[in-house]
């Protein structure tokens, strides 16, 4: 019974610790490391660890090679994202299908995975290579004809976290120095907080919503004017 307790306080202190570490990353340390732990996961405990249960930092070292505390706290970082992922209500990206093409400019979307955006429409999900070309599907009627009243779901991608986001939620960052698939892009992000740092970092003109994109903007950031 000791032992049972002394495991339980061990994993409650691990946990506290890799909350308060997590909380002092900023975005993209934070999704370098999630990343980190997924390589651990898949190399050294898949098949061996189940991920649902919550395992203890005991029962990783025994499941997976007793691998070393960095790695345990890339790992844990790892699982907290995908639990967290898992109880999204916003329709997850991944896997983008590998015959998925982007229905704007026929490009394979699973060669730019991170930069990939989705459209659900009644039961068809459709991949897009960006976000400023899903929002080309979306507003240019004339284009692309269908019933905009059975979209269900549009979703993007944190450029940090590459977390799913309701695409009506996020914070886009244009006129920066990075350039999508497509060239210069909307860039996403869950807070406005991020969105921020990432436009003073590499020189963004502005941060729009959802609601301020128009065939116009579209149209400047493809630079046609």
């Amino acid at each position: 019974m000791l032992k049972f307790w002394m495991q339980k306080i061990i994993f409650i202190l691990f946990f506290i610790t890799v909350s308060l570490f997590s909380s002092k990353l900023s975005p993209a340390q934070e999704a370098k490391l999630v990343k980190r732990g997924e390589r651990v996961f898949d190399i050294f405990c898949k098949g061996r660890l189940d991920m649902e249960k919550n395992p203890s930092q005991d029962m990783i070292k025994k499941s997976c090679n007793d691998i070393s505390d960095d790695e345990i706290l890339a790992l844990r970082l790892y699982l907290k994202n995908k639990t967290e992922q898992q109880n999204s209500k916003t329709v997850v990206l991944k896997p983008v299908p590998k015959d998925a093409k982007c229905p704007t400019c026929g490009m394979f979307v699973h060669r730019y995975i991170h930069w990939a955006s989705m459209m659900k429409i009644g039961d068809k999900k459709l991949y897009f290579d960006g976000v400023k070309d899903m929002m080309k599907y979306y507003l240019y009627n004339a284009d692309f004809v269908y019933n905009r009243s059975k979209i269900e779901a549009m979703t993007v991608q944190d450029f940090y976290t590459l977390k799913p986001i309701d695409a009506k939620k996020a914070f886009y960052v244009i006129g920066s120095n990075v350039l999508g698939p497509m060239g210069n892009e909307f860039i996403p992000f869950a807070t406005k907080s991020n969105a921020e740092v990432f436009l003073q970092d590499h020189h963004g003109t502005k941060i729009v919503k959802f609601e301020d994109i128009t065939p116009k903007l579209i149209d400047t950031l493809r630079n046609i004017y």
